[in-house]
């Protein structure tokens, strides 16, 4: 099944890539670009094995895995909880059983998203403050 793939490259990107080279970048529209394509990832384990290898699909998955957990670790360690209970909650050494299960609804969260979250863990003095700093700079763009 084809899925669409967007990206793209905003004002600012395009403003930091010319002013890194502007002779080869002299082309990309100074208010930026984006392109949308259609891919066929496969439909399950099997085709993308087929489509982009065993190796390739094992490291892609160890690596997205990997992202996960260090978030989760992260979280653990802003919430202080011990090396040992952070261990505890991924794999248990001594009987060798993985705790720690990745499940299929898991997404990462929009820039949006993030700073939301962030935002609400401020202070209502620290998130007026924000708020202030956030919309002046929008109203510069």
């Amino acid at each position: 099944m084809l899925e669409s793939i967007s990206a793209s490259l905003t004002a600012h990107q395009v403003q930091v890539l010319k002013a890194k080279d502007a002779e080869k970048y002299a082309s990309l529209p100074d208010d930026g670009t984006s392109v949308d394509i259609q891919y066929d990832f496969g439909d399950d384990l099997a085709a993308q094995a087929v489509i982009f290898g065993e190796k390739v699909c094992s490291n892609m998955i160890k690596g997205h895995v990997k992202f996960n957990m260090q978030a989760k670790i992260r979280n653990m360690l802003a919430d202080e909880k011990s090396p040992k209970e952070i261990q505890k909650a991924f794999y248990n050494v001594q009987e060798g059983i993985h705790v720690y299960k990745p499940t299929e609804g898991m997404t990462r969260m929009s820039f949006v998203e993030k700073q939301k979250s962030k935002m609400e863990k401020l202070t209502p003095e620290e998130r007026e403050k924000q708020k202030a700093e956030l919309r002046a700079l929008l109203e510069s763009m």
